[in-house]
């Protein structure tokens, strides 16, 4: 009877600190921002679709950063936050890549596209977008000298 009431002890002490730990792992979620993530593809270099023809040099080679913009005229974040998009004032050069989106599509939900990016191409099969680890929409992958820094969720809002 005294072994059946000390693992019985011992159950409620593992239940106890297992729920403990459960607990602590939410809260640590639920205090982590999601905007900015570590990603294991920092340090990658840049590259675009090579169907698309274009000298990276000419993109790489300026002093700016350069930010693959992944959006779609589907997403409602996307749309909500295109205005902070236009009003960044850095000299981050954008390239926005339409995440299995068209480009006319893309014309009517936002207006002056042209005025923001560079460059824009449609990633209609979403390739582009899984081998750079793209879960969905929008993500920011942020490049200084050809090399991969930081990707975040959401435009930073000042």
């Amino acid at each position: 009877m005294f072994q059946s009431q000390q693992s019985n002890r011992i159950v409620q002490v593992i239940i106890i600190v297992f729920v403990c730990l459960l607990f602590w792992v939410f809260l640590n979620a639920l205090i982590t921002p999601v905007t900015k993530q570590p990603s294991t593809l920092v340090g990658r270099e840049l590259y675009l679709p090579k169907q698309l023809q274009i000298d990276m040099k000419e993109i790489t080679q300026s002093n700016k950063k350069v930010a693959l913009y992944f959006f779609a005229s589907w997403c409602s974040t996307c749309v909500s936050e295109y205005k902070t998009l236009l009003d960044d004032k850095s000299d981050t050069l954008w390239v926005g890549v339409l995440y299995y989106d068209h480009l006319n599509d893309a014309k009517k939900a936002f207006p002056d596209l042209d005025k923001r990016f560079a460059l824009i191409f449609e990633d209609l099969d979403g390739e582009f977008a899984l081998d750079w680890g793209v879960k969905g929409t929008p993500e920011i992958l942020l490049f200084k000298d050809s090399k991969l820094l930081e990707r975040s969720y959401r435009l930073e809002h000042s």
